[in-house]
């Protein structure tokens, strides 16, 4: 059943009928997969549904110049539900509620494992890092690095099919994609991406490599996108964390950061260093912060100050509520 098609200053003329207005019809879409999701998990599941949650709220200075803006901003409200449906099968749909734009779905796919393999169908975050790979409660700084943000053509979720392999010193993961990010479920050109990782890892340190070939854009003017990552990650007290990666594209350059963690139970001082060069830009920022945790990562109170250049520099609070 259609809605009447109100148009402004005019009434409802008999028989006439039009589509659903966009924004009810994006709000609509977003709760469809919730209401499948759980209604499915109460008539095959065996056991009950799982649920994680996280809220981030910030406040925002921002100084370019001699320009400047503050600013407050619910930046996400994340709701996830994982439900196992057996020993070997699981779904997943993390959604941000919060997203305004109409696009919520994060992760909306099935699970199918048999140790030590697992296989991931739908829409899901491909292994393309350190950084990425954290759940968001879990992030030690509120903005994503400067390589962070250039990983895959538009967003590192996408729709395709995932291959995880895991054993007690080793993961390997290889994806298939269609390279339009999260949200489309149409591909735009007939190539298929392809992203994986190899990690070695002991319970403090982490050595990985990873990669991303796609082609992008319309099938009539395709252009290469070509990603290669090396990752180190050594666990103590003072945690040390870098990434290189390497553009092999219309973007031909390269990229690092190296942060640092010093862990504690309630006060955790940090230090990041970004640097990013392609076609002949360069860009580079210092990130010193704090994070106050009275709860864990249940509750946790971020600050960032992010030095750019000359007189660039941004200063960010963030409070996370997370369960």
């Amino acid at each position: 059943m259609c809605l009447p098609d109100f148009k402004s200053g005019s009434s409802p003329k008999r028989g006439r009928v039009g589509s659903i207005p966009t924004r009810l019809r994006q709000k609509m879409m977003s709760i469809i997969p919730i209401l499948f999701f759980l209604f499915s998990s109460c008539l095959f599941a065996e056991e009950g549904v799982s649920i994680d949650a996280c809220i981030w709220s910030r406040y925002e200075y921002t100084k370019i110049d001699t320009n400047s803006q503050s600013t407050f901003a619910l930046r996400n409200a994340f709701l996830g539900f994982t439900r196992n449906v057996n020993k070997y099968v699981t779904a997943r749909v993390y959604l941000d509620v919060g997203d305004i734009n109409g696009k919520p779905a994060y992760d909306l796919y099935a699970s199918l494992k048999k140790e030590p393999w697992e296989m991931r169908l739908g829409q899901f975050k491909q292994f393309l890092g350190l950084e990425m790979l954290l759940p968001p409660p879990k992030l030690d700084f509120i903005e994503y690095s400067l390589i962070g943000k250039r990983r895959a053509p538009k967003n590192p979720r996408d729709v395709g099919i995932l291959l995880i392999f895991r054993d007690k010193k080793s993961e390997l993961a290889l994806a298939c994609v269609n390279g339009t990010g999260k949200n489309v479920l149409v591909d735009e050109n007939k190539w298929k991406d392809l992203s994986g990782r190899l990690a070695l890892h002991d319970k403090d340190f982490i050595l990985a490599g990873n990669f991303y070939y796609g082609k992008i854009g319309k099938e009539d003017s395709l252009k290469n996108f070509e990603r290669w990552g090396i990752e180190l990650a050594i666990k103590t007290p003072l945690e040390l964390s870098s990434e290189f990666l390497f553009l092999r594209d219309t973007l031909n350059g390269k990229g690092f950061y190296l942060a640092l963690v010093y862990r504690q139970k309630r006060y955790q001082p940090l230090f990041r260093y970004d640097w990013l060069e392609y076609n002949k830009v360069e860009e580079k920022s210092y990130t010193f912060g704090m994070n106050i945790l009275p709860l864990k990562e249940n509750l946790k109170l971020g600050l960032n100050f992010i030095w750019q250049e000359k007189e660039n520099w941004r200063f960010l609070t963030q409070l996370q509520i997370a369960y």
